[in-house]
């Protein structure tokens, strides 16, 4: 089963006024931070990395996109 995570930067799609910004299990940690943005923090745990923003916190698993909460 493949899951898909969607986010936007707005309240709305309408005041977004543009298409939402989609990120795909498995990216990398580098490819979430070029389409969020810098992340409030970043926590590294050994195999597992979790950066936060003020809306969620994404994480990593060996660098590939396991969980968003």
């Amino acid at each position: 089963v493949k899951k898909m995570y969607a986010f936007t930067f707005a309240d709305s799609e309408e005041t977004l006024g543009g298409p939402v910004s989609e990120i795909d299990p498995g990216m990398s940690v580098e490819e979430v931070i070029a389409l969020k943005g810098k992340p409030n923090s970043k926590v590294s745990l050994g195999k597992k990395t979790i950066l936060t923003y003020e809306d969620m916190k994404i994480i990593f698993e060996e660098n590939k996109l396991a969980d968003v909460q």
